[in-house]
């Protein structure tokens, strides 16, 4: 099963492709979830990004684009999500940062190559 990232009217899942049958005929759509559920028709979508398979990099990582966080109190960095593509992962990256938490540091990172990172973020002390 081939996985890909499908958008439509500012929704996005992570599916895979399904002939269903129906009223009319048989259609193929996009599914997600355990349940199986349809998201869209095929071709209704707007944006529809392959995801890579199991194959990972010298990193270790499954994706070009990781987004990682860590606590200020932490060295170690916790890979939260990832991209093929450095717009999502630049949209991610803007989504994490506005969580509430304070003192955790985020970045997307390229391989090897830092592209954003924060500074640690006080939430208080940025709404106060």
């Amino acid at each position: 099963m081939r996985l890909s990232l499908a958008g439509a009217q500012l929704q996005w899942q992570v599916c895979s492709k399904a002939r269903r049958a129906g009223p009319a005929g048989e259609y193929l759509c996009w599914i997600y979830g355990p349940g199986r559920t349809e998201f869209y028709l095929v071709g209704e979508t707007k944006v529809v990004l392959d995801l890579p398979g199991t194959s990972v990099n010298f990193h270790g990582d499954q994706f070009p684009f990781v987004i990682e966080r860590r606590h200020t109190s932490v060295e170690k960095w916790e890979r939260v999500a990832g991209s093929v593509n450095i717009v999502v992962a630049n949209r991610a990256f803007d989504a994490f940062v506005e969580q509430p938490g304070a003192g955790m540091l985020y970045r997307v990172r390229h391989g090897g190559r830092i592209i954003h990172e924060t500074g640690p973020i006080d939430k208080a002390e940025a709404s106060g």
